[in-house]
């Protein structure tokens, strides 16, 4: 029984046992079956790679395989998210995970400074290359064959719309500082960053017309939780930008994302015009006080005034005015005035007869020491540099720039031609997209023509120099060969290489014909996609010109191709050794005469052509100068012949060669001459530099004043009756007694005016006021020595009847006439003066000029400060028309430096925080300050944010497949043609980097 019993419990076991078996096999067929009808993935494995070294992928209908341990290392670089889950199956190789790491670091390079920015981005990229559930969202549109493989040739990936608009928000403010520009413009075709859009970038990162896509990639955007043709579209975590996407990495710097700027204070308000009642304040205050003025003064004048004082009464009866009616007892510092003026009489009556006795020695004395004090000017230093003249050595930009210049060396030296198209119409372009209304300079005969003119510039032959000589070329190191196309130049027809072939281009889109116009747009709107033969981009706001209406500024949709005028921009190495331009300056000669003669001879008449090179300005003042010589030798000639006639007092046409004062004025202009020599002597001995405006203003200036004094001088002496056993000398002697004193103070005062104006910083003003002070006081001297002297000598001549200029032939004895009155003097004593004295007329001409005083206070504020270089140039020099032009034609601004100076260490990574403006920099850092400046440019004139080598170089530093340093030679290695092998980045020791920082940008 027992046994029976235990066989028939082992057989109940076995049938049990049996019975489960059966249904784990039908359970493990049926998961069999479905599992191998499962399709998670589209393509595994490398199956081909294409000319341009794009890696395409097998198509794979199957389920994802399993990660090795090194694959799964790989995923971590990038898509570490999808091992969260614990996911070790992927429908992706080790192959594939490479090229994913490898493709990535092209867009890392710009967007990775915004972590978010580039998380956001890899995220779809690693879903679809690697999920185990692609074939939800991807779908293969068509493949190749090669062998018994088929490879993937384009996909449709089904996407939601808001990653897509939420991942482009995020980069949308990446910046590039390299070019201070944004990443969206280097990364949306032929769209700029203002004309990008989130489907714009998306479908330029999957067409296959982009040398970086290896198969094409469209983008069929969903509205959330829809589906089309039954595939759910794939939506991955997205971060903003102004979040970290994790405990490692920092959110996205303002400069990269402005959710991310701290609020920035306002800015300031411009203080508003001060007014009263609605009305400019000065007119108010200074109308006010004229009209109280007034009002006081006529009161006085005509109400509170002894009425027995009458015009009559005040003017004698000769004309002359008498005063006696107003006459009181003298008081302390009237009596010290009288005795003063008594002393100087004295003292002025004593020195003229003392030269009058005199007059050879004091003559030959004179030019003697003239003689040696102009001797000076072989020694003086005559400074034509625009800088040296109008900006003070001890101004705070001086220093900036010297101390810029000795760092890091001057800026480029610029030659520059503006080629304006004149009477030419607009072009109407007919596209697919509609059309486009180009400028009148995009002709193709137009556009010819301004390659020819380049090419005509490149091959200027100075003797033996040529462009390539002194150009800048960033791409060639300083013992490398150069050529005219390595050499920067900014002109739209680096955009097609030079080749003037490309204006033939033609090609058809639905029906439109599509031209070299085409090309230029796209070009236009996105210069990196069109570099020069330079190897680097040609800036349209650069190249182009007249572009915007007057009160516009640059945005990010400027209208470029309504440009106007071609610039030609060529940038030359400049050095702050003067001895290294030598071969700069022969060039800029040769390529002056080159514009001119092309303007004169080859010009067409479609064009309007400015042209200026770095030497220009110094050039035309040199020739300026020049030129005024004949000027000033034409003014003294005149003057001459003025003073000779006026100072004449002929009376009779038989006495006119013995009356005149041919001599006399002769004398008069070269003491002029004299005294502006030996002025400019004295400094040169000084070490005073001079400047082109002492040689063209100050004779004119001098001989006015000295003018002033001879007639003064001369005409006192002529109306003067000599007193009875009066020697000619005392007379010319109590005559300079007379008038000495005013000449004495009109010309100190004069002398004085100029020596405060050397008070100024301004070195051309300074050496102006110097040279033109010390002229005066030398004239001054000369004219009560020597001009004395030989005033006596022809008062001598004249009394002896000699003839003028030939003194040795004398003339029969005549009597003596009286010196009659001139019309003027007559017409000031009889008509002019007792006019001016009736007390009605006194008045007027009071009231009117306080009127005038008021008028000119209230106008003082409305003065623009500033100098005007146009002001500077001659009506017919070829620079002010270059600035003329450039005035109408150039839309940007100069470039502006800030530079850091200081002991400071940039290897310390908070001052490294203090200066960068990418990630984990300082969110008040320097680059920071500008960036948020840049974006109030109406105010603050900085157009673009400012490109900083330490931003540079920690882009340049993250970047790992660049090759950087060869430690076989020690050389840099460029980026083209070199083997990355060998290639490693070494530790630098920044104890003794250089500690000046230039920050640089483009306004």
């Amino acid at each position: 029984m027992e046994t029976l019993i235990g066989i028939t419990m082992n057989w109940t076991h076995v049938k049990q046992s049996y019975r489960s078996g059966v249904q784990l096999f039908i359970i493990t067929v049926l998961i069999s079956f479905f599992g191998a009808s499962k399709q998670d993935c589209v393509w595994y494995g490398v199956c081909n790679t294409d000319a341009y070294n794009h890696n395409q992928y097998c198509v794979y209908n199957g389920t994802p395989r399993a990660m090795p341990k090194n694959g799964i290392e790989l995923l971590k670089e990038r898509c570490n998210f999808l091992l969260e889950s614990g996911e070790t199956d992927f429908c992706c190789d080790i192959e594939q995970v490479k090229v994913l790491n490898t493709n990535v670091k092209l867009a890392a390079a710009i967007l990775e400074r915004c972590p978010s920015c580039m998380a956001n981005l890899i995220r779809h990229i690693c879903e679809f290359t690697c999920s185990p559930h692609q074939s939800e969202f991807a779908k293969v549109v068509s493949t190749k064959q090669k062998g018994e493989m088929s490879y993937v040739t384009a996909l449709d990936l089904h996407i939601t719309a808001e990653y897509l608009n939420k991942t482009y928000d995020s980069c949308s403010q990446v910046s590039v500082p390299q070019t201070g520009q944004l990443a969206f413009d280097l990364m949306c075709g032929a769209y700029p960053a203002s004309r990008c859009s989130p489907t714009k970038w998306f479908n330029f990162m999957g067409n296959v017309d982009n040398v970086y896509v290896p198969f094409q990639i469209t983008y069929v955007q969903h509205s959330m939780n829809s589906t089309i043709d039954g595939y759910t579209p794939l939506n991955p975590k997205t971060t903003p930008c102004n979040e970290a996407v994790n405990g490692q990495l920092p959110a996205c710097s303002c400069s990269d994302c402005d959710l991310s700027c701290p609020v920035a204070p306002p800015p300031p308000n411009l203080p508003d015009q001060l007014k009263i009642a609605g009305f400019d304040a000065f007119t108010v205050i200074m109308t006010v006080v004229f009209c109280v003025g007034m009002i006081v003064f006529l009161m006085g004048t005509f109400l509170f005034t002894k009425e027995s004082i009458n015009d009559e009464d005040f003017i004698g009866n000769d004309g002359v005015t008498d005063d006696s009616m107003y006459r009181q007892e003298p008081r302390y510092f009237e009596k010290l005035g009288a005795r003063t003026e008594f002393f100087m009489e004295l003292i002025f009556t004593k020195w003229g007869t003392l030269f009058a006795s005199y007059p050879w020695t004091t003559l030959l004395g004179g030019a003697v020491i003239v003689v040696i004090l102009g001797f000076g000017i072989s020694v003086v230093e005559i400074t034509t540099d625009p800088v040296e003249l109008w900006a003070s050595p001890s101004s705070r930009s001086r220093l900036e720039k010297d101390f810029f210049d000795t760092k890091f060396q001057p800026f480029f030296r610029i030659e520059q031609v503006i080629i304006k198209a004149v009477r030419q119409p607009n072009i109407i372009h007919n596209t697919s997209n509609g059309p486009i209304t180009f400028g009148p300079i995009f002709g193709k005969e137009f556009l010819a023509d301004v390659l020819d003119l380049q090419n005509g510039i490149k091959n200027i032959n100075a003797t033996g120099y040529f462009l390539k000589d002194i150009c800048y070329a960033p791409l060639k190191g300083s013992n490398s060969d150069i050529d005219e196309s390595d050499c920067v130049i900014q002109s739209i027809w680096g955009y097609f290489k030079d080749d003037k072939e490309r204006l033939e281009d033609h090609d058809t889109d639905n029906g439109f014909n599509v031209t070299y116009l085409d090309a230029m747009y796209q070009c236009i709107s996105n210069p990196y996609l069109c570099l020069a033969s330079y190897g680097g981009p040609v800036d349209p706001a650069i190249g182009l010109g007249g572009f915007l209406k007057p009160g516009d500024q640059l945005t990010g949709s400027t209208k470029y191709e309504l440009a106007d005028a071609i610039i030609l921009t060529f940038l030359v190495k400049n050095y702050h050794e003067k001895e290294k331009l030598v071969k700069a300056l022969e060039w800029e000669k040769e390529f002056i005469k080159f514009m001119l003669d092309y303007k004169k001879n080859n010009m067409s008449e479609s064009m309007d052509i400015a042209f200026t090179s770095e030497r220009s300005i110094e050039d035309e003042l040199n020739r300026e100068s020049q030129s005024d010589v004949l000027t000033i030798l034409v003014s003294y000639l005149i003057m001459f012949l003025y003073i000779a006639i006026s100072l004449g007092n002929v009376q009779e046409l038989k006495r006119s060669l013995i009356d005149s004062k041919i001599t006399l004025g002769i004398g008069g202009v070269i003491i002029v001459l004299a005294s502006v020599i030996s002025s400019v002597g004295i400094f040169g001995y000084i070490g005073v530099p001079a400047t082109l405006i002492i040689v063209e203003v100050i004779p004119f200036l001098v001989l006015a004043v000295g003018v002033d004094n001879i007639f003064i001088l001369v005409q006192t002496f002529q109306r003067d009756q000599r007193k009875t056993n009066e020697t000619i000398e005392e007379h010319v002697g109590r005559v300079l007694g007379r008038v000495g004193p005013s000449m004495l103070l009109t010309s100190v005062s004069e002398s004085c005016c100029f020596f405060l104006g050397s008070l100024s910083d301004m070195p051309a003003v300074k050496a102006f006021a110097l040279y033109a002070g010390v002229a005066l006081l030398i004239d001054f001297l000369l004219q009560i020595t020597c001009f004395v002297g030989l005033f006596t000598l022809d008062v001598k001549r004249k009394e002896e009847n000699r003839l003028d200029v030939c003194c040795f032939i004398k003339c029969k004895k005549t009597d003596n006439l009286h010196n009659n009155e001139g019309l003027l003097y007559k017409f000031f004593r009889s008509v002019y003066v007792p006019f001016l004295m009736k007390k009605i007329v006194r008045a007027f001409v009071m009231v009117l000029f306080f009127g005038w005083i008021c008028a000119s206070i209230a106008l003082i504020p409305k003065i623009d400060i500033g100098l005007d270089q146009e002001l500077a140039m001659p009506e017919d020099s070829f620079v002010l028309h270059y600035f003329k032009s450039l005035n109408k034609n150039l839309n940007i601004g100069p470039p502006v430096y800030f530079v850091l100076k200081g002991d400071m260490n940039f290897s310390s990574s908070p001052n490294q925080n203090l200066v960068c403006s990418g990630r984990y920099c300082n969110s008040d850092s320097i680059l920071t300050q500008i960036y948020l400046a840049s974006r109030r440019s109406n105010s603050t004139y900085i157009a673009r944010p400012a490109s900083s080598w330490i931003d540079d170089y920690f882009d340049w530093s993250l970047s790992t497949g660049c090759c950087k340093y060869n430690p076989s030679n020690g050389s840099f290695c460029p980026h083209q043609g070199a083997p990355l092998n060998n290639a490693r980045l070494e530790s630098q020791n920044h104890e003794h980097c250089e500690q000046e920082t230039s920050l640089s940008r483009g306004r």
